[in-house]
């Protein structure tokens, strides 16, 4: 079985932990998660790469989620 990269794009909001711990609780065993926080300069141009326009966002194998949040923060 090959490795899931999953990626979560966060701010701080309620939205965004709660989306932090359903990925990591329903992640795979074989999965790699990273948080990227967007007060951090780094994960915000990682952000624009993708075209993330609104928060939480789920990237999994490199392919946004589609399912978009009710709520953005």
């Amino acid at each position: 079985m090959s490795k899931v990269k999953i990626e979560v794009f966060v701010s701080s909001c309620l939205w965004c932990e709660e989306t932090i711990q359903l990925v990591k609780m329903l992640a795979p065993r074989a999965s790699d998660v990273t948080v990227y926080s967007m007060h951090e300069e780094a994960s915000q141009e990682k952000a624009r790469d993708y075209g993330i326009t609104s928060l939480p966002v789920v990237v999994t194998n490199g392919k946004l989620s589609e399912i978009s949040p009710k709520t953005t923060c």
